[in-house]
């Protein structure tokens, strides 16, 4: 049994790739660049144990090899790119060849189609066309042909393995396998294994164009993938998202369920591909990856595999090794580390003990005289329908999981308090680490995900999937020898939370002023506003927040200058459609990500001189006391135009500037206006403007009972006020001269 890895030698620079897509383009670029496109989804997806590496380097490669031998992987197939006799990013198998390490196995699967700016392969913006006749077959395979006699290229029965990524773009198949065979017999070889991948809708049987057999290539070639609209999967999607969401369970299920053909086919599994990092928007994206739905579909394919092919035929394909930008490798990454390679391992231990199993039926059947083909397809069954139970077991599961923990995340539960949080803690307590834990701690799970049934109420009665988990993991806790004592601890929890947790959890709401989390890793600069200051300047600031909530109500927006992500987060929670906060420095939105988390609550680091959404995206823009740092401010104003729809509305904030008065010398600021000078400003980008004081309560008062004087510098301690305590009056520029009571210069401006 040989399980080999589809291996991607994109990343080293080449003169062509400097030259169409920038100096020292890898696809590292590329993965480098990505964001993500909707609540949950997981971008950028960055390397861990290999780092950014260059396939340039010899130990690279080898500590590849080593990596994909420890953990059971037979082989690399390395993808090929020749063009009428120019290779391109053929280095890292040149230099193979050449060094004869590392000792590994490795195939070829030839690339034959056009390079094209959009890295789809098709008829539109080619940098560097395929072209096939009968000379180039005649060259492309001559050129092989000492790559076929290392003794470290895989074969098949003694013949050399090829596959075609797309056979159909050969004008006639069935003369170009002949071609290569009769080259490759003049050359001394045997013969040639040739494989088709089934890629583009090709499902034809391979002997009819002269192949031997054909390798799946998911995702091509997956029927039931268009089956339903990325709306019933994911939400807070990107604005002009115009890619497709599909659900990775469905696909697993689907695919390990498929009825094999006539031919012989070989089979492959992917992991979770995401080609957000070279498509963007148009990206096609397969959420709700599980490790465990992987190793179930890979170790099925090789029980199928041994049980239906020869030894010698008996191959597995894995998409991929190190397909980065398509978010499908083996490699370790920043989320997952060795998981994906631990998970494989197992898979392929798992699968080919089937052999073992398969021998061992061979040997019964002939003793007790029963049909053994008849017996071994029994046992199959039983496995499959097993297989088929647990599946949708564990689907139900994580799609529970993934409600409860953005009900909280929506209702502002510290991370401490959680449901969700809890439940890991005891799981640890509970299982031992090993190579049945995750299986067995998401048995004992249900017990908590039951809770959110129906409509999220407490107290309904567990149905027979329930009943069936429960059971399975009792006898996991006899099996493993799981303390009793740490089994009550889990039912005490279980009840406690029945009882109380939940119930507050769905039918309490919980403001921005709920959440208390640490705030020690930002420093304070002076100028940037902290939550670990809850004083009057910290409410002031707020309360332009809580101006905006009416203009928000189910709409797209941008806050421009989120500075650490309360008042986006207000937003968030307070009836937006979806919030994308904006910030320039990458140590503010790392910190906002952690902190203020909402479902429909993104974070993007980005120049708000510059604010790069798609055209006529945005509903509204509020930006607070961030344009006076701006050296630019009409680059934010012309972008803020393009991103606006046409009925859109900015909402801009500003510290008031009078005639007259001085200039604060604030080394932040590098713009300072008057009033009516912001005024003439927005009148040429924008048509409707409405002018607003920012005002405090003259009734408000103190700890004594006497007037509350603001003290932006107060203590929180010492502030007794909040955002509800400031109000906005709509007022023509005159009155902005009243300084002593005017805090803040708003406008709400629309028209394009």
């Amino acid at each position: 049994m040989k399980t080999i890895a589809f291996y991607l030698p994109q990343f080293h620079p080449i003169p062509e790739n400097d030259k169409w897509w920038g100096k020292g383009f890898t696809d590292w670029t590329n993965v480098t660049r990505a964001y993500p496109l909707f609540n949950g989804h997981y971008q950028p997806r960055l390397p861990a144990d290999l780092g950014f590496y260059d396939l340039r380097l010899a130990e690279v490669r080898r500590e590849q090899a080593n990596l994909a031998k420890a953990y059971g992987l037979y082989g690399f197939c390395y993808h090929y790119y020749w063009f009428n006799g120019k290779k391109l990013l053929d280095l890292p198998l040149a230099k193979v060849l050449e060094s004869k390490e590392p000792d590994f196995p490795f195939c070829i699967c030839y690339a034959n189609e056009n390079w094209t700016r959009r890295w789809d392969g098709q008829e539109h913006e080619i940098l560097i066309k395929q072209e096939h006749s009968v000379e180039n077959d005649r060259h492309f395979i001559r050129d092989l042909i000492p790559v076929f006699q290392d003794k470290r290229y895989i074969r098949i029965n003694n013949k050399p393995l090829l596959l075609v990524y797309r056979s159909s773009l050969f004008p006639d198949p069935l003369q170009t396998t002949n071609v290569w065979r009769e080259e490759a017999r003049k050359s001394g070889l045997e013969d040639l294994h040739l494989c088709k991948c089934q890629t583009f809708g090709d499902f034809e049987n391979p002997g009819k164009t002269g192949f031997d057999a054909m390798v799946e290539f998911p995702p091509h070639c997956l029927e039931i993938a268009y089956s339903y609209s990325y709306q019933d999967i994911v939400t807070s999607v990107q604005p002009s998202f115009s890619g497709y969401v599909f659900d990775y369970f469905d696909t697993a299920a689907a695919m390990m369920n498929r009825t094999w053909p006539e031919y012989t086919l070989f089979k492959t599994v992917m992991l979770g591909w995401d080609n957000t990092a070279r498509r963007g928007l148009s990206a096609n994206i397969f959420h709700n990856f599980s490790i465990d739905f992987y190793e179930r579909w890979l170790a099925k394919v090789i029980k199928r595999t041994i049980q239906k092919y020869p030894d010698e035929e008996q191959l597995v394909f894995i998409n991929a090794w190190n397909e980065w930008a398509e978010g499908t490798y083996l490699e370790p990454d920043q989320k997952y580390g060795l998981e994906y390679l631990e998970a494989t391992k197992r898979a392929i231990a798992a699968g080919q003990s089937w052999g073992t199993i398969s021998s061992s039926l061979q040997e019964f059947s002939e003793h007790a005289n029963i049909d053994h083909e008849v017996l071994e397809k029994g046992i199959l069954t039983y496995i499959e329908n097993k297989d088929s139970v647990e599946l949708s077991l564990l689907k139900t599961i994580q799609e529970k999981d993934t409600r409860i923990r953005a009900l909280e995340v929506k209702l502002g539960v510290p991370r401490p308090h959680s449901l969700y949080f809890k439940y890991r803690e005891l799981r640890d307590k509970l299982f031992p680490h090993g190579t049945r834990r995750r299986e067995i701690a998401k048995n004992f799970k249900s017990r908590f995900l039951h809770l959110l049934g129906g409509n999220g109420t407490r107290g309904r009665a567990f149905d027979a999937n329930d009943d069936l988990m429960i059971s399975r993991a009792l006898k996991y806790r006899r099996r493993y020898g799981i303390r009793k004592t740490l089994a009550r601890s889990f039912l005490e929890l279980s009840r406690r939370i029945d009882g109380e947790v939940l119930y507050s959890l769905v039918n309490q709401s919980r403001t921005v002023e709920t959440i208390e989390y640490p705030h020690t890793d930002l420093s304070y600069t002076g100028e940037r506003v902290l939550p670990t200051q809850k004083n009057d300047c910290f409410y002031a600031h707020l309360s332009l927040y809580n101006f905006a909530k009416d203009f928000i109500q189910n709409k797209v927006v941008v806050d421009a200058g989120c500075g650490v992500g309360y008042g986006t987060y207000y937003l968030a929670v307070n009836g937006a459609k979806a919030v994308y906060g904006v910030e320039i420095s990458e140590e503010v939105i790392r910190f906002a990500k952690e902190h203020y988390r909402a479902p429909n609550l993104h974070y993007v680091q980005m120049d708000c001189e510059n604010i790069s959404f798609d055209e006529k995206s945005v509903d509204v823009i509020f930006s607070s006391n961030m344009i006076e740092h701006l050296k630019n401010y009409d680059g934010f104003l012309k972008s803020v135009k393009d991103v606006l729809m046409d009925d859109g509305i900015l909402i801009l904030a500003t510290p008031p500037l009078y005639g007259g008065e001085p200039v604060e010398d604030n080394p932040f600021h590098h713009t300072n206006l008057q009033v009516g000078e912001w005024i003439d400003i927005l009148s040429g980008h924008f048509t409707n403007i409405q002018t607003y004081r920012h005002l405090f309560r003259t009734d408000k008062k103190n700890k004594n009972g006497g007037p509350y004087v603001l003290d932006f510098a107060n203590a929180p301690e010492d502030c007794t006020i909040d955002e509800k305590d400031f109000y906005f009056e709509n007022a023509p520029v005159s009155s902005y001269r009243m300084k002593t009571d005017t805090l803040t210069a708003l406008f709400v401006v629309s028209g394009k």
